[in-house]
């Protein structure tokens, strides 16, 4: 309840239209792996009288619950972001911390279940072409303790369903997994899918060859550029 009052009093259009660009996201699958996203599932909205509900549904309900709001010192949309989300948070009885940490201190006590901190913002992308490089790396509970997997989640459910994607060359059987895994994140409600982010690129009309590469966050192919004037 208490992850659900988190995602409902997150103030998605406000993040996304002013701190930082982005398109809407209903799991933590880009809705850019079509065949592998689950298109149908109902992802939050900014709903704060139904965070007041799911506060009052919670083992917390009618005390002041402490919270410690993770993020990266010195990245200024995170800073707002954290802001915003206190804001909200205040109202609905929490006691927010603000923790800030130069980011090698991040991987630090991301090892740690006891050093993470409550809510974390992580900006997280495909490093190669299947859904299994955003759902292993961040959710399986072989590969918790890494800056990508601070929810500490430890669901053998959602081990079980990413182990079977990872053992059938059938991309049908894959699809099928996956979609099971995003239907389990979202109702865990482990991540709050904040956005897909969006960039504007400024290119002199003389340079040539930029061409999006969406793996590894390689968008600036240095090497294939050239000048024609």
């Amino acid at each position: 309840h208490i992850r659900r009052a988190i995602a409902y009093a997150t103030d998605y259009v406000t993040i996304r239209e002013v701190i930082f660009p982005g398109e809407p996201m209903n799991t933590p699958l880009p809705a850019g792996f079509a065949q592998f996203h689950a298109a149908d599932v109902v992802g939050p909205s900014y709903d704060m009288a139904r965070a007041a509900e799911e506060v009052a549904l919670s083992a917390y309900a009618g005390q002041q619950i402490p919270i410690t709001l993770g993020w990266v010192a010195g990245a200024t949309f995170e800073e707002e972001i954290s802001l915003l989300m206190q804001a909200n948070l205040e109202q609905l009885g929490f006691v927010v911390t603000q923790q800030s940490d130069p980011w090698n201190r991040i991987t630090e006590i991301a090892a740690d279940v006891a050093t993470t901190p409550n809510v974390n913002q992580i900006f997280f992308g495909p490093t190669y072409p299947s859904p299994d490089s955003m759902f292993f790396t961040q959710y399986h509970s072989a590969a918790a303790g890494t800056w990508a997997s601070m929810e500490w989640l430890q669901d053998p459910e959602v081990d079980a369903l990413i182990d079977a994607a990872r053992a059938t060359g059938d991309v049908a059987l894959q699809a099928e997994a996956y979609k099971a895994v995003q239907v389990r994140l979202m109702d865990l409600m482990v991540s709050v899918p904040l956005l897909a982010q969006t960039q504007q690129h400024a290119i002199d009309t003389c340079l040539t060859g930029f061409h999006t590469v969406p793996m590894q966050s390689f968008e600036y192919d240095f090497h294939r550029y050239s000048w024609t004037c």
